[in-house]
Formats: C-alpha cells, structure tokens, sequence
C-alpha cells in the first residue's frame, strides 16, 4: 500500500484525474464534482420531499391507515427490542 504521502496526486480524490499537468485542470475538476454533488443532493432530497408529501396527503385522508401504521409501528418496536434483547443475552 503506498503511502499518503508519496506520489504526486497522493492527496486527490479518486475521482480526480492527476494525470492532466495542468493545475487548473484539477481544479476544474473539483469544481465539477461539487456541483454534481449538489446538483444530485437536491434531487434527491427534494425527490423525498415530494413522495413525502404525497403519502403524508394519502395517510391524512384515510383514518384505516392510521390504525395501521400503529400496528406497524408496533410491530417494529416490539422486533427491535428482541433483537436488543438477543444481542444483549449474546454477550
């Protein structure tokens, strides 16, 4: 494994090619890749948001899926504390 300091583009993330010479070129290529993470993160989030607020609309105008989700919810807590409990009788 080499290491981090050896080698030119030892500091560089994966995705940055260092091979370019040019310093500006890794720059530019850093500057890409913030705003595709940007770019991708509100598409995400604002994805969620939107399909958030559409079951949100759904579960309010249907009172049978409230007396589900409790169940649900119910359910999921009685599975975590066995699993709690299993792991904790484990060790």
């Amino acid at each position: 494994m080499a290491s981090l300091g050896a080698g030119r583009g030892a500091w560089l993330a994966p995705a940055v090619q260092s091979s370019l010479s040019s310093p500006g070129h890794v720059a530019a290529q850093f500057l890409l890749l913030g705003l595709l993470l940007a770019l991708s993160t509100v598409i995400v989030f604002s994805s969620v948001a939107i399909l958030g607020g559409a079951i949100s609309g759904y579960l309010a105008r249907s009172p049978s899926s409230y007396a589900a989700l409790q169940y649900i919810s119910a359910g999921v807590m009685l599975l975590l504390a066995a699993w709690i409990a299993a792991r904790t009788l484990r060790s």
